[in-house]
This record gives C-alpha cells, sequence and structure tokens, in this order.
C-alpha cells in the first residue's frame, strides 16, 4: 500500500494528509489500515473454500477431478452446388454488317 498507491496518491494530495489519513498507520489503525483486519480475514475464508480439503481419501479426490471434454468433431456442410444456367437469347440480333456512306462526287471534281 505504502509504494504505488502512495506514488500516485502524492501527485493529488498533500503527502501528510496522504500517510496520516489516507493510507493510515498501523499504529493508530487509521486509513486504510482499519480494514486490513476484515480484508485478512475474507481472505483466510476464500482461501479455506477454495483449497481442497486434505482429510479427502485418494478415491474421494480422484471423484471430484473431471475428466478431459470431449470435443465435436466438425463435419462439412452438405451444400449442393449450383448448376449452371444457360444465358437467354436475345431478342434481336444485331446486325454486324458496316454500311460506309457513298463518296461525295466534288471529291472528284477537285484538281490539285
Amino acid at each position: 500500500m505504502k509504494t504505488w498507491l502512495r506514488d500516485q496518491l502524492l501527485t493529488i494530495y498533500d503527502y501528510t494528509y496522504v500517510d496520516e489519513e489516507l493510507i493510515g498507520l498501523e499504529t493508530n489503525k487509521r486509513g486504510m489500515h482499519r480494514f486490513l483486519e476484515p480484508m485478512l480475514e475474507l481472505l483466510s475464508d476464500l482461501d479455506s473454500l477454495l483449497r481442497p480439503k486434505t482429510s479427502a481419501s485418494k478415491e474421494e479426490q480422484t471423484k471430484n477431478v473431471k475428466t478431459s471434454p470431449t470435443f465435436t468433431k466438425p463435419q462439412p456442410f452438405n451444400l449442393t452446388q449450383p448448376k449452371p444456367r444457360k444465358l437467354p437469347e436475345p431478342d434481336h440480333k444485331l446486325s454486324t454488317e458496316y454500311k460506309a456512306r457513298p463518296i461525295p462526287e466534288s471529291l472528284f471534281q477537285t484538281n490539285l
């Protein structure tokens, strides 16, 4: 509590206020030290709940051990392949024949 947290609080508050009121001293039980004993009790209770009991027999311990789960094996989808479709015939045919304009007669009549 007195390292990182104190340094961060000192960026905002005065050092006497941080040391005496916010963090407090272990001797005067001020600040965060007021909650130290209840917090330690809570942590010990949680620790006793989470740790396995040592008095249990080996058979009971092996019953509580979970076996590895069986995972679902993925199977590929059975999707039907789309059938190729024909393009519809055009309603009318475009003519590919090119019709040029006739050469004008005035071109032949001029002299160079």
